[in-house]
C-alpha cells in the first residue's frame, strides 16, 4: 500500500469488515476490534482492544450507522492524529456530517461508499466501483491511489448530497421493492416466466441483508423517503386507473 502504512485498524467484524480483511495485503498488520469474540480469525488478523485499533495508521469503521456517534465519540479521545479515518458507510450525508462533529478537525479523512461487497466481489476487485464524495490528507490520498492502481477499482467522485439522491433511487427504492416482495412470500408457485425470475433474485437479495443495512439504506439517506412515497403513489394511481378500467374488460 504504502511505505509509511505499516497497520490497518477495522472497528466492527461483520460480512463487510470480514470481507475487508481478506483484502488487505498480507504484509500489514490487520487489528480487529469488535464487541464479542471472533469465531475462524485468519492468520493475519488480531482481535484488539479500541484504544489499540485506534492506533492504527488506518481505522475503517465497518460498524452500523447507528452506531456512528458512540464509536466516533469514543474513538475522538483516543485517535493517532495520522491516522486515516475510513468511512465505508452506504449513505453519506449523515456519516460525514458524525465524522466532521466528532473528528473535528482530523487530518487525514477518506469518506467512501464501496459498490461491492462479499457478495458481489469476493473473487476480485477489478473493475468494481468505489465512491469517493471526500479526501483529506496526503496518506487519504495514497489510500485511493492504491485503490485504483493495485486493487484496479473504478474510482468515482461525488459530493455526499449528490451520491445520497442517486442512491435513494438506486439502494432505497431496490431495497424497499426486494423487501415488500419478500414479505409477500412469492416463492410457493408451480411455475414462473423469466421475468418472476428476476423477482425471485430481488428477493433473494434482499434476504441476504441484515436489518441494520436495510434500516441505513432506508432511514439514513435524507432522500429515501420521498423515493418511496413517489413509488408508492405512482403505484396507487396505477391501481386506481386500472379499478376504474376494470368493468371495460368483464365479458
Amino acid at each position: 500500500m504504502s511505505q509509511s502504512i505499516t497497520s490497518i485498524g477495522i472497528i466492527g467484524f461483520g460480512s463487510f469488515g470480514r470481507f475487508a480483511a481478506s483484502k488487505i495485503p498480507e504484509n500489514l498488520t490487520v487489528r480487529v476490534y469488535e464487541t464479542k469474540p471472533i469465531d475462524n480469525v485468519p492468520n493475519n488478523v488480531a482481535q484488539v482492544d479500541f484504544a489499540t485499533v485506534a492506533t492504527s495508521d488506518v481505522i475503517i469503521l465497518a460498524i452500523p450507522f447507528s452506531a456512528y456517534p458512540e464509536v466516533l465519540e469514543q474513538l475522538s479521545s483516543v485517535i493517532n492524529p495520522d491516522s486515516v479515518v475510513v468511512d465505508i458507510c452506504s449513505v453519506k450525508v449523515k456519516p460525514s456530517q458524525y465524522v466532521h462533529k466528532y473528528l473535528a478537525g482530523h487530518k487525514n479523512l477518506l469518506i467512501t461508499h464501496p459498490l461491492f461487497g462479499p457478495r458481489s466481489a469476493q473473487g476480485s476487485l477489478e473493475n468494481h466501483q468505489l465512491i469517493v464524495t471526500e479526501c483529506v490528507g496526503e496518506r487519504a490520498e495514497k489510500i485511493v491511489a492504491f485503490c485504483k492502481n493495485t486493487w484496479k477499482l473504478n474510482v468515482l467522485e461525488s459530493t455526499s448530497e449528490e451520491h445520497d439522491k442517486s442512491m435513494a433511487l438506486i439502494h432505497a427504492l431496490t431495497f424497499f421493492v426486494g423487501r415488500g416482495l419478500s414479505d409477500m412470500n412469492l416463492d410457493d408457485v408451480p411455475y414462473e416466466t423469466p421475468s418472476y425470475k428476476m423477482l425471485k433474485d430481488l428477493i433473494s437479495l434482499d434476504r441476504s441483508h441484515s436489518d441494520e443495512l436495510f434500516n441505513t439504506i432506508e432511514l439514513g439517506n435524507p432522500f429515501a423517503v420521498d423515493a418511496r412515497e413517489r413509488l408508492i403513489e405512482t403505484f396507487t394511481t396505477l391501481n386506481d386507473d386500472l379499478k376504474s378500467k376494470g368493468d371495460t374488460y368483464v365479458v
